[in-house]
């Protein structure tokens, strides 16, 4: 993405998530009103809330960036020998064993 300017810098915000917390009392003591909230043997921990750094410009701005590759190509015209035809002619069938087909009929000779 291109780099950002002040201006553009000062459009950005921290955004966090909330932390994660847990309580951890003693095993198997309950305290006043038969709860674990109101023993002071109870302490709460938290995680660190994750957070990140969010930026409303506009992502279409963005392009991908592929350096062009480096390609070497060592290419040769083969020379390759010119075939060699020959022209084959089928026997023809035998076509004097037919009988003679009847004249055409309507006085056409």
């Amino acid at each position: 993405c291109p780099k950002m300017n002040q201006t553009e810098l000062e459009k950005c915000h921290v955004q966090c998530a909330e932390p994660v917390c847990k309580m951890f009392c003693p095993k198997g003591k309950l305290c006043s009103n038969n709860s674990t909230l109101g023993c002071p043997k109870c302490t709460t921990r938290c995680e660190e809330p994750q957070c990140n750094f969010v930026c409303n410009h506009d992502v279409d701005s963005c392009t991908t960036v592929c350096p062009q590759p480096v390609c070497t190509f060592d290419c040769v015209k083969k020379e390759c020998p010119h075939p060699t035809c020959n022209m084959v002619c089928e026997t023809p069938p035998d076509c004097g064993n037919r009988p003679t087909p009847p004249p055409v009929s309507g006085g056409v000779s």
